[in-house]
């Protein structure tokens, strides 16, 4: 017999909810207001398609995020919910005063 599903508690999700919203703020302050060293992956899901750009903490964060998006990506193409696709991505610092992509093979950034 299967265990019936226990959903967390309504003041979990308010709180889930307002970290969320607190980390979505964060990100749309650091894009709307960069300041040097700022660093954020960008990723278009779809070539030629435009790009959407997530605000990272460091350079490792930046890989993990490329890592999973990239695989996100074979997950659906093997699933057949894209049917082909070519994308491109990758982790850029501010620097004066514009967004400049990174080797993410280097050790510093």
């Amino acid at each position: 017999m299967r265990k019936a599903l226990k959903l967390p508690e309504q003041t979990e999700l308010d709180k889930a909810r307002a970290e969320a919203r607190s980390v979505l703020a964060a990100a749309a302050r650091v894009m709307a207001n960069p300041k040097a060293g700022d660093l954020r992956v960008w990723w278009v899901p779809q070539v030629p398609g435009q790009a959407f750009h997530v605000p990272v903490t460091s350079k490792e964060e930046g890989k993990l995020i490329t890592t999973v998006l990239a695989f996100y990506d074979l997950f659906q193409l093997s699933h057949n919910i894209k049917p082909d696709y070519t994308n491109a991505g990758g982790i850029q610092v501010y620097e004066g005063g514009e967004w400049v992509d990174i080797d993410e093979d280097e050790d510093e950034v």
